[in-house]
């Protein structure tokens, strides 16, 4: 499943970068799922931690996650989605802050264990990169991102 997964993500997200670099997108599904087997996490969670952006990132819909993946690995999926990208037409958005701002609310509230891991396995590596990045470029790296 794992594996599946891992092809799957490969190729739903093939031409897409780390926003503002030259790394490939994909290096961030693996340093999640680096992250989730490391601290011993089940092969739904770990597959949940490879596919948690290819519903907002790709033309994948959750139905499709579940029909692959199952419906748990779906649940995860959900839970770690923003909800404008869980539609069928996804080209309208809500503002950053509103979609922040239900994260927010459901990892305070709602999330069951097993969605906050990969979520948590996720702003890791994000915080991560950013830091790398930082110390790198510097204030610059402000400019790559939509909101203030």
């Amino acid at each position: 499943m794992v594996f599946r997964a891992i092809k799957f993500v490969a190729e739903a997200h093939q031409g897409h970068y780390r926003k503002g670099t030259n790394i490939p997108y994909i290096s961030h599904l693996m340093n999640v799922m680096k992250t989730l087997c490391e601290i011993g996490c089940d092969k739904e969670i770990i597959t949940a931690g490879i596919l948690h952006d290819v519903v907002e990132d790709t033309s994948v819909t959750i139905e499709e996650v579940e029909r692959k993946f199952g419906q748990r690995v779906a649940n995860l999926v959900i839970g770690a989605s923003e909800p404008d990208h869980l539609r069928k037409g996804k080209d309208e958005k809500t503002s950053w802050r509103l979609r922040k701002q239900h994260t927010i609310e459901f990892v305070t509230r709602d999330a069951m264990l097993e969605q906050l891991l990969i979520t948590c396995a996720d702003k890791l590596d994000n915080a991560e990169a950013i830091r790398q990045d930082f110390a790198r470029i510097g204030e610059k790296i402000w400019e790559r991102f939509n909101a203030p």
